[in-house]
């Protein structure tokens, strides 16, 4: 039967195709190559809305390779594609049946088992097909990467919204007039505390017909508000394209309840309404203090920044707030404090902000370089100059230079970008104290710990800046000589602010 029989193997890949002509295509020019060859037709088995990159999940192809080693039949597809587009399964695969004495062929392509020739032109189209099958997917991405910068959304469409097109017909988000009205209520809900975290995720579930999972990211998703984070955004913050379902403030305030239930650990540094994390430290022991909310018997929400042992120092959101108001409310428009600022202005810059810009230059033109050596690395292997092992390996050496590349320049990047914002910081310190704790929590924090060191808790409740800060040089110089003799040696050494950027460019 070896000879005489062949089954069918079938595959599309999108699920729009299966009720198309594709499989109906498919099937017609294997019958067609089959009663040429002499071979009867034994089965025919099909994957519909399969991708090729893997055999796993692929029971039409598994079913198919056991009944031809069962029977010893040809397995006649299409084209070699459809069996795979991974050379390491289509080498698999053709191996398996090849020790079976089982053939390949393709009704369009030919025998690819049929002497060392065909064997050899199998194993290149095998090689072609992952090749073409990467690089759509790279394209694909890139543009995705450049869509969600952009502002776009590129996936499905979370709960409340719906899939649309702009005038452009570029892919945004709308409302979904059947759920978005229960998502905005359970944020409204959750942000004025008439409904507790468990209430509102409830709400999201019921409204929006979604899983408790799916409800529980509702309230994580900055797309909400408008604003688009994500792994094709490296994590930063993009402005939507479209407008979100709710106000930013409230987003912020149902976030800062929701955190505080789920992560607050994780994401405490960058939520607005626990700016002095990172900055306060409990004087008993050291450690940083944590930043949450707490239910008191009322009902009422308060705010504590807190030791995470025990019986340790804490204090609330509103004290300490007003407690550092009052230590910048005593730098501001001093003469002494700007010409320490303006004594570091160049020290700071000499660190980084000229030099960087040199190193962030070179850091993009590694990156073109590695990815110019890429691009001839797929030039020489189409044309024939690099085999399969050689394109390999300098696609590896070029993807690994690129991710290092990309590393160093967004570390240089990054450091220039918060050294400008701690020079701004600093000057709003003088210029407009109260301002300043309306600053993003980023720059906010590298200023007070500029400023003033690490601020200590203590058991009383109240805040004691470093000894050694410039903010205590600048008060004992109050008191008389020897706080005088501080700061001249601190303005000639000004240690202070210049850690400041050394902790910046770490």
């Amino acid at each position: 039967m070896s000879d005489a029989a062949a089954v069918l193997y079938l595959r599309v890949s999108s699920v729009a195709q299966i009720d198309g002509t594709s499989l109906a295509t498919q099937e017609r020019d294997c019958r067609a190559c089959a009663a040429r060859m002499g071979l009867a037709v034994r089965g025919v088995f099909r994957d519909e809305g399969r991708s090729a990159k893997s055999t796993v999940g692929r029971d039409g192809l598994a079913a198919a390779v056991a009944e031809c080693k069962r029977t010893g039949a040809a397995l006649l597809v299409w084209k070699w594609d459809r069996l795979a587009r991974n050379t390491r399964d289509a080498l698999t695969v053709r191996d398996a049946l090849l020790a079976r004495g089982c053939r390949i062929v393709s009704a369009t392509e030919g025998d690819a088992t049929d002497g060392p020739m065909a064997r050899a032109m199998f194993g290149i189209a095998s090689v072609i097909a992952e090749l073409d099958n990467t690089i759509r997917a790279e394209r694909a991405r890139r543009g995705m990467v450049a869509r969600a910068r952009e502002g776009f959304w590129t996936s499905g469409p979370p709960a409340g919204f719906r899939s649309a097109k702009d005038a452009a017909g570029r892919p945004v988000l709308a409302p979904d007039e059947r759920t978005a009205p229960a998502v905005r209520a359970a944020f409204a809900g959750l942000a004025d505390g008439s409904l507790s975290t468990a209430e509102a995720v409830r709400a999201v579930m019921d409204g929006a017909g979604v899983s408790r999972a799916t409800a529980f990211a509702v309230f994580r998703n900055p797309v909400y508000r408008g604003a688009i984070v994500s792994a094709l955004t490296d994590g930063e913050e993009v402005p939507a394209a479209f407008p979100g379902l709710v106000a930013p403030e409230v987003w912020r305030a149902a976030f800062a309840r929701f955190d505080h239930r789920t992560e607050g650990k994780v994401k405490m540094k960058e939520n607005p309404t626990t700016p002095l994390v990172g900055v306060l430290v409990c004087a008993e022991c050291g450690r940083a203090l944590v930043g949450g909310l707490s239910r008191s018997h009322t009902g009422a929400l308060h705010g504590y920044y807190r030791c995470r042992e025990p019986g340790h120092s804490s204090i609330s959101f509103r004290d300490a707030e007003r407690a550092v108001r009052a230590m910048l409310g005593r730098l501001g428009g001093r003469r002494d404090f700007l010409a320490l600022v303006r004594a570091n202005l160049e020290r700071l810059t000499e660190i980084g902000l000229e030099g960087e810009a040199a190193k962030v230059e070179a850091a993009r033109a590694s990156v073109a370089r590695h990815e110019a050596r890429l691009k001839r690395a797929r030039a020489a292997f189409v044309d024939g100059l690099f085999d399969a092992a050689e394109y390999a390996e300098a696609k590896r050496e070029a993807e690994s230079g690129i991710r290092d590349a990309r590393i160093v320049l967004d570390t240089h990047e990054r450091g220039t970008r918060r050294r400008g914002e701690l020079v701004d910081a600093l000057l709003d310190v003088a210029a407009n104290p109260d301002a300043v704790l309306r600053l993003p929590p980023r720059p906010l924090r590298d200023a007070l710990r500029a400023v003033f060191g690490p601020l200590r808790v203590t058991a009383a409740k109240t805040i004691e800046p470093d000894s050694a800060s410039v903010y205590a040089a600048l008060c004992s110089a109050e008191a008389g000589e020897s706080g005088l003799v501080r700061l001249l040696a601190l303005m000639l050494n000004p240690d202070g602010l210049v850690a400041a950027a050394r902790l910046l460019r770490a």
